[in-house]
């Protein structure tokens, strides 16, 4: 059985294939899709999914708001199938993202009565419930995963950057990209062991964490969350930087401490500001970013810098070294990395 460090390894292997998983057939149907949209033929786009599969769809909703000039809308699938259920019509392309296809909320979204007019699944491996419900089955091919989410996310939202970008009939460049950040990934995982010793020293003995983000990034803060609580058991919560400021900033003084993911150029400012009054107020900052911010580091402020890809695929290397930090984080609490104890793999209980 791999590790959950064999399982972090193997994500720029996992990447590098994914163009691969995009045939003729795929396109083909994609294309079809296209000519539905631009003919007002759909009414709205849904995403969903549950856990580390619905944060990931944060990216794609935000792309398809830019591009696509119909509804888009994101809800986890728990509220979609007790509480919203009504969004779905005849005329609906439904994207549904689930690692295992399994999960109870996923599987009871396929016995609706009520069809979309498309539904599109995103899954690690065929021959699943989702999958074989779907029109059209995407797969990450990341093999059998043990611990918490690592590849199947990573996977996952590469899929889903992959999506988008065939909507707009821009795959090739996507493909390319894809690529690049597999190589970029590599090359960081190589070179990741004193990174991650020093950001360990940093949030050493830590109780409790605040993960922050804006934009795609928020998809960062929020899976980082996620897996911390599950691999780690620290109570974690996630907000978007700028809800963070309407309230939660109240918890700042000595011994809090947060990552802040700082990748979007537009609101680079609006980070550096955030991240000053964090120092100011007596809180700890680890700054995950691939851009250059006007700060100094010092005992309250740690940078880690990141390879650039694109803005767009910055959260799938962000993640990477909170994968990698459940190892010292875990072993400081008396955990083994990466394991459930309370809960499993697949849910199956809601």
């Amino acid at each position: 059985m791999k590790s959950y460090l064999d399982e972090i390894l193997e994500q720029p292997y996992i990447l590098n294939n994914i163009p691969l998983n995009f045939n003729n057939e795929i396109f083909l149907k994609l294309n079809e899709l296209i000519k539905d949209i631009n003919n007002n033929n759909c009414d709205k786009i849904i995403l969903t999914g549950m856990g580390g599969s619905f944060y990931c769809s944060y990216f794609l909703y935000l792309f398809l708001v830019k591009h696509i000039k119909i509804p888009i809308c994101l809800l986890d699938c728990s509220e979609l199938i007790h509480n919203a259920e009504n969004i779905i019509t005849k005329n609906s392309i439904l994207i549904a993202t689930s690692q295992s296809g399994e999960s109870i909320e996923l599987v009871k979204l396929t016995k609706f009565k009520k069809q979309p007019k498309i539904s599109i699944s995103i899954t690690n491996l065929p021959n699943n419930t989702l999958a074989n419900w779907s029109n059209i089955p995407l797969y990450t091919f990341a093999g059998p995963e043990n611990t918490v989410s690592t590849k199947t996310y990573t996977g996952g939202y590469a899929i889903q950057y992959l999506l988008g970008y065939a909507l707009l009939k821009e795959e090739e460049r996507a493909f390319e990209n894809i690529k690049l950040a597999s190589k970029k990934m590599k090359n960081f995982l190589d070179n990741s062991e004193s990174i991650i010793d020093s950001a360990a020293k940093f949030l050493e003995q830590t109780d409790t964490l605040t993960f922050l983000g804006r934009g795609y990034s928020y998809s960062s803060a929020a899976f980082s969350a996620l897996i911390t609580s599950e691999s780690s058991k620290i109570p974690c919560f996630s907000l978007t930087s700028s809800q963070f400021r309407h309230g939660p900033i109240e918890m700042v003084r000595e011994g809090f401490k947060c990552v802040i993911f700082c990748d979007s150029k537009e609101t680079e400012h609006l980070d550096t500001e955030l991240i000053n009054d964090i120092k100011n107020f007596g809180g700890k900052c680890f700054v995950i970013t691939s851009t250059k911010h006007n700060f100094i580091e010092n005992t309250n402020v740690k940078l880690l810098k990141l390879p650039f890809i694109n803005e767009e695929l910055q959260p799938m290397i962000e993640v990477i070294p909170i994968q990698l930090l459940q190892i010292p984080f875990a072993k400081e609490k008396g955990f083994e990395p990466a394991t459930f104890t309370n809960a499993s793999k697949i849910t199956t209980k809601e």
